[in-house]
């Protein structure tokens, strides 16, 4: 139940645009005056700029140089409590994960080509000859890299129940060039489960136990 307080509450437009500034470098971590603006298109570049002036002398920000895959750097702005988090490295596990195409990681294409190296956009709305990796495609993410995408679809009529295209690394000219990793189809095997799939290779249920 939604208490009927939030109901009558009127935000004024400073208290929408302190949210909307806050929420969204609290989501991306770091990041640019740009980047902080087209996070919920919300509010625009004039906007966030006039409020890092209003948090930086009172000491919630701070700049500071983020490297870019190709060597170049650029100044963000993080929140002044996250500065020693950030100098101390990040603890993940390299199990890799299918990502949502409106991942965070993934919202701003702009951004993820600079800081991952990873060029992706969604097809859907290409015709079928001029897609290059597929109608619905995922990203996978192995640790801290975007290692490729994956087309998963499921054949509900025939006894095979599940078809996979994996569109090779970031890296590779070869978009359709299946990995040799076969660790990397455990991940596709975990996303069956929601699908009730009937898997046709022992593999894949050994893989998943």
């Amino acid at each position: 139940m939604i208490p009927a307080t939030y109901f009558q509450y009127r935000p004024s437009a400073a208290d929408s645009a302190d949210w909307a500034c806050h929420s969204a470098l609290q989501t991306l971590g770091f990041a640019t005056p740009k980047e902080i603006a087209e996070f919920y298109n919300f509010v625009d570049l004039a906007e966030v700029t006039q409020w890092l002036e209003l948090k930086q002398p009172q000491g919630e920000i701070r700049w500071i140089n983020v490297e870019a895959t190709d060597g170049t750097q650029r100044p963000r702005v993080i929140f002044a409590e996250n500065w020693e988090k950030l100098k101390t490295p990040l603890q993940f596990t390299q199990r890799v994960r299918i990502l949502s195409p409106f991942d965070p990681a993934l919202q701003n294409r702009q951004r993820t080509q600079e800081l991952f190296g990873f060029s992706y956009r969604i097809e859907i709305f290409i015709p079928a000859s001029k897609r290059v990796y597929g109608y619905y495609v995922f990203p996978m993410l192995e640790g801290d890299k975007l290692i490729g995408r994956i087309e998963v679809k499921v054949n509900r009529i025939k006894k095979f129940r599940f078809t996979s295209f994996l569109a090779g690394s970031q890296n590779s000219a070869h978009p359709g060039e299946k990995s040799s990793h076969s660790g990397r189809i455990v991940p596709i095997m975990r996303l069956g489960r929601l699908w009730n799939i009937e898997w046709p290779w022992s593999f894949g249920q050994r893989a998943i136990r």
